[in-house]
Parts: C-alpha cells; structure tokens; sequence
C-alpha cells in the first residue's frame, strides 16, 4: 500500500512540475555592448576567428547596439542591405565591410602571429628605418627624400 501511494505522489509531482515551464528570454549580445571599450574587445575577439561568420555576427551584434537604422544612413547602404550583409552565411565583400566598421567608428589593426625578431639575416638592425632600407634597394633607387617639403595648400599640411 505504501509503495503504490509513493508511484502516485512521484507520478504527481512530476505531472506537477511538468506544468510550470520555467521560459528565458534570449540572450543578446547588443544589449551588452554599451561602452566603446566593450565594443572593441568583442569585435577584436571575433576577428581573431577562423570563422568569417563569427565577425560578421559580431559586426551585426554592435550594428544592433548602436541602431541598425543609424548605421544604416552612417554607411550609405540600405537597412535591408545592411541585414543581408551581415546576415549569417552572407559573402560580404571586403569595401561593404569596411565601410560598416567605418560607420561604427571603428578599424583594423594589424598584427604578427610569429614573434617580431631584432635580426633579419644574422644582420644588425640599421638606423634610418623602412626608408633608409629603400634607399639601398636596387628596385627603388636614392630618390626617397626621407623629409617631405612642405607645399603651401596642400591639405595633408594643414594643422
């Protein structure tokens, strides 16, 4: 008699519990992504993947962030072609993608997976740096000034 009342409490607590669905709203990243410093980490984070997707969706994630809309008008490109560009699996060329990372006001940054070494062919490093190193090459020639001369109305001069 004892064991048939505890299979019947066991049967209604599990009918029990089987009733109270515990729901969880779904994560967004974009909801995180609320400091410039944030947005570079997670974007610097993605970059490193293999995976091109895993860039695009971060891409997507800070686009979300910032306002799809807004980011939208700050790149040129429509709203549905910015959803498409960083939908996943897309193929987005290499100038759609900067000009979204232009657009979030951020960039590339480049770095070397090996170790940077202070000697290439058992020779020591030289001062004067990537030009003087032009200036011994055969294909460029001692035509490198190493100093620009200032033109006056040249944009690049202005301060």
């Amino acid at each position: 008699m004892k064991k048939a009342k505890a299979k019947e409490n066991v049967k209604g607590n599990v009918k029990a519990n089987a009733k109270a669905k515990v729901t969880y709203a779904p994560f967004e990243v974009a909801d995180y992504l609320d400091s410039e410093e944030a947005i570079a980490e997670y974007l610097s984070l993605a970059a490193r993947d293999e995976n091109p997707g895993i860039l695009l969706k971060a891409l997507g994630d800070v686009a979300k962030a910032r306002g799809m809309a807004e980011v939208a008008k700050a790149s040129g490109l429509g709203r549905e072609s910015l959803y498409k560009t960083l939908a996943p699996g897309a193929k987005a060329r290499f100038e759609t993608i900067a000009t979204i990372m232009r657009a979030l006001n951020v960039g590339f940054s480049v770095e070397s997976r090996l170790p940077v070494r202070a000697k290439m062919s058992g020779e020591p490093p030289r001062k004067g740096g990537i030009l003087e190193a032009l200036r011994r090459s055969p294909l460029v020639g001692s035509d490198i000034a190493p100093v620009r001369q200032f033109k006056a109305g040249r944009k690049v001069d202005r301060v």
